[in-house]
């Protein structure tokens, strides 16, 4: 289970992190597990497609993550078709999704498993009221 302290938990309840995600199936023994949620103020279709954008951009620090480019601002025609073993900000591909609920993303290079090491995590979107839930497991084990 995911402790309720920072940096483990932010926003998320006791039952999104009791909760198992498609990622706990690719590390079942992590050596840090995070769980993460926000309400967003927009239906879990638009927010699944803004999850898609992470094939064009990571949505960080853009300086350092996406090499200077600033991320795109608006919905990108070619971000609007995902599938399993495309590759996801820069680093991870996607290894399962379910439309407009999940997004799981894996380890897409040893170069990016030996920097930041094995990482797997699910977006998880899910209705609420006024909107959409959208949480975000990430189990992570890393190098040596």
């Amino acid at each position: 289970m995911v402790p309720d302290a920072l940096p483990w938990s932010w926003q998320a309840t006791a039952q999104e992190r009791a909760r198992v995600y498609p990622c706990d199936a690719y590390a079942p023994a992590p050596q840090h597990a995070f769980v993460r949620a926000v309400d967003v103020a927009a239906p879990p279709d638009v927010v699944f497609r803004w999850l898609q954008q992470l094939r064009i951009a990571p949505y960080s620090y853009d300086w350092l993550d996406n090499f200077g480019l600033p991320s795109p601002r608006s919905l990108t025609p070619r971000a609007a078709t995902i599938a399993v073993g495309q590759r996801v900000m820069h680093i991870l591909r996607i290894l399962a999704f379910e439309p407009n609920r999940t997004l799981t993303c894996g380890p897409g290079s040893r170069l990016g498993a030996a920097l930041f090491g094995e990482l797997y995590g699910t977006y998880d979107v899910r209705p609420a009221p006024g909107g959409s839930r959208l949480i975000v497991k990430v189990n992570a084990s890393y190098p040596r």
